[in-house]
């Protein structure tokens, strides 16, 4: 019998600016640890699977844990994003999506 091993690669950028921030960072970091994945560089995550219904399972997990998202928009006219918590955010693109 053979097995078709597959790796699961998590890359992420999860902003760090609040103090909510960096707890959601956290928390889906702990999540990614507790569920078997190790870290290969900062926010850089691999979990080796034995078949695709692991894959399928790990994925929709990681899924349901990641942080909330939330809209940024430029409701001034300035140029300027703003989130609705009142952070800047780095990309002045409008309709920027942080957490994912």
């Amino acid at each position: 019998m053979s097995y078709r091993f597959m790796r699961i690669l998590v890359f992420f950028d999860l902003p760090t600016e609040t103090l909510e921030d960096r707890r959601n960072y956290r928390h889906f970091r702990k999540f990614l640890m507790s569920s078997g994945y190790i870290m290969l560089q900062e926010s850089v995550y691999v979990k080796l699977a034995l078949n695709k219904t692991v894959v399928d399972s790990s994925v929709a997990a990681i899924r349901n844990h990641k942080p909330p998202k939330r809209r940024c928009t430029d409701s001034d006219g300035d140029g300027k994003a703003v989130c609705a918590d009142g952070v800047y955010c780095r990309s002045a693109a409008m309709g920027y999506n942080r957490y994912g």
